[in-house]
């Protein structure tokens, strides 16, 4: 997701979560925590900090190994609108990013719970698309 809400080519980050978008529910966060993923900052890289779990990454980063078959987040908007561009932002991700992505998408009241979400029917906005670290 984009790292900013400023209107870059007139859009506008809905997921931001300066205007209040949220990471529900993440499939894991064992080396950096789910809200990385709507902050509003630009993406930074301290190369000698460090934390429990290894480097310290402010983007969002799960065990190479998960539980499920695909690591997933759940990301309510801050804000209704038109959705004309997804940006997956892999900045300082180089050895570790994922090798693709999906994006599906419902329309639910904002206090639908993290379970009446994951029980609905999503549609699929974008199909598994390749990606590519540190971009």
């Amino acid at each position: 997701m984009s790292n900013s809400i400023h209107c870059e080519n007139r859009l506008i980050d809905l997921a931001s979560d300066v205007l209040g978008g949220a990471v529900l529910a993440a499939s894991d966060e064992f080396f950096a925590p789910r809200h990385n993923l709507v902050r509003a900052a630009v993406p930074i890289w301290l190369p000698d900090k460090y934390i429990d779990t290894g480097k310290w990454m402010d983007g969002w980063e799960t065990r190479r190994r998960s539980p499920g078959p695909d690591d997933w987040a759940i990301i309510r908007l801050g804000l209704r609108g038109k959705l004309e561009t997804i940006l997956i932002d892999t900045t300082f991700f180089t050895g570790n990013f994922p090798a693709e992505a999906a994006i599906e998408a419902i329309a639910a009241p904002p206090t639908a719970s993290v379970a009446d979400l994951q029980a609905a029917e999503w549609s699929l906005l974008v199909a598994k698309t390749a990606l590519k670290g540190d971009s």
